[in-house]
Formats: structure tokens, sequence, C-alpha cells
């Protein structure tokens, strides 16, 4: 199942993607939903974002490299009015001057959980989306040595979608990045040092989790190996869940 949010007419509301269609969802969209009646073609809706403002998105840092002695993963809360949704415009700071997007697997959590044992955190996962984690490196003025998570936070640098897809195997999804319509990096989701399960068991050791909440698993081998610019084209896929493009553009 794909559980997305539209925007038909002046309200927004979750439905079922299947094919092109987007059909109402009926239930609670976090443990009882179901297919209901066609609202009409996706290309005749805006598509959100699919989860709601107050949904909190967790970055995982640095799960993809080393584990360099480290128990678990650091992570930040992403800004959320950074947030946009699939298909807008990402603007690229006027102060920024090394960005690069990252193809993130997004876990979406099902129901309220705190200090998960391992085997638990299976049972509290609704699904999965893509995250992009947009990250700027280098600044053209002097903020100190945490730049790096500072570039993080800017206006539009953060989007999840286009759905939430169930029933997916987190341990076995291909991921990838493009420019402009050129591949320039594939990885695969089991290639990460803490899966999925253990980083939603580790994260609520430190924080309460909630229907909806993101986290989004790190940014990917070879996502920095090419930088993004104003006038680009960014497309992020992860298969069984689909793709979201967002064009670029100055301040």
């Amino acid at each position: 199942m794909k559980i997305i949010r539209v925007r038909h007419g002046s309200q927004d509301q979750w439905a079922i993607m299947e094919g092109d269609n987007a059909h109402a969802l009926e239930g609670d969209p976090y443990a009882t939903a179901s297919k209901g009646p066609l609202i009409g073609p996706l290309k005749d809706l805006k598509l959100l974002c699919p989860i709601l403002p107050d949904n909190k998105i967790v970055i995982i840092l640095e799960n993809w490299r080393d584990k360099a002695g480290r128990a678990f993963p650091s992570f930040i809360i992403k800004n959320p009015h950074a947030r946009i949704n699939p298909g807008e415009t990402v603007i690229y700071p006027n102060i920024a001057k090394r960005v690069f997007f990252e193809t993130e697997l997004g876990i979406v959590i099902g129901k309220k959980c705190k200090s998960l044992a391992l085997a638990q955190a299976r049972d509290h996962i609704l699904g999965y989306t893509i995250s992009n984690d947009m990250t700027n490196f280098e600044y053209s003025i002097n903020i100190g040595e945490s730049g790096h998570i500072f570039g993080k936070q800017f206006d539009t640098f953060s989007s999840v979608g286009p759905c939430i897809a169930t029933g997916l195997d987190p341990l076995d999804l291909r991921m990838s990045g493009k420019i402009n319509g050129e591949q320039f990096y594939e990885t695969n989701s089991g290639e990460m040092l803490w899966n999925a399960y253990e980083l939603v068991s580790w994260v609520s050791q430190v924080t309460t989790l909630y229907p909806g909440d993101v986290i989004s698993c790190g940014a990917p081998k070879g996502a920095m190996d090419r930088q993004t610019y104003p006038g680009d084209q960014i497309t992020l896929v992860i298969d069984g869940i689909g793709a979201m493009d967002f064009d670029v553009r100055a301040e």
C-alpha cells in the first residue's frame, strides 16, 4: 500500500495511491487504512508530504561509512520549517557555497513508542518514505566549526515523500540520486551501519516517537560525489517507494 496526502481543491486529505490515481483513505492512516472511493488522477492533485506539520524528522548522522567505535550514531531534529512538499522549489541560500542533496531512507513510525527493545521495533513501523536531507557544508561567512549541522536547517532543505510505502524490506532497497537526469550514485539500504530496526530502537531510547514521525537514515555512499547548484533539477529514487524531483534556484 502507498499512503499519500493530497490537496484536492481547498482540502488536504489522506489518500491511497494506486497507479496514477488517488483514492480516499478510509480509517486511521497509521493503523486501519483502506482504499475508499476514487478522488481523481494524481496529475490533477497537489501532492503533499505524507506526514503532518507537527511530526518531527530525526536526522541520523554518519550511518554509512565507519562505526569508529560508536555504539550508536548521533542524531539531530531537522527544522520543521525547512520542510517543503514533493516537487516544490529548493532555494539555494545566498551564504551557501557547497550544497549537497541526500537520498535517505525515511522510517515512518506507526505507533507511539519510547525505549523500545530491538525486537519491538518492527511492530512500531508504519512504512518507509524518501527523505531529502539537504546540507550546506561551506559558507561565504565564518560561522564556526558546526556549519554542517547549521547547514541542514535552511528553509526548503527538507522534504519527505512521495508516499509512505508499507510492506517493504528496509534491509534491501536500491537507492539513487540524479542531477539533471544523470544518475551519479546508486547504493542499497543493506549497506547502512545501523539498520532500520536498530535505529528505531536507539532513537526511542532518547525521545518519544509518535505516529508519523520520520527517522531519516543518513546520507548514503555517493551522495557527496556531486554538488548541487542553482538551476539544477535533483531527483531522489528508492525502489518500492518512488521518486521525488525538485528544481533548485538561487535565493
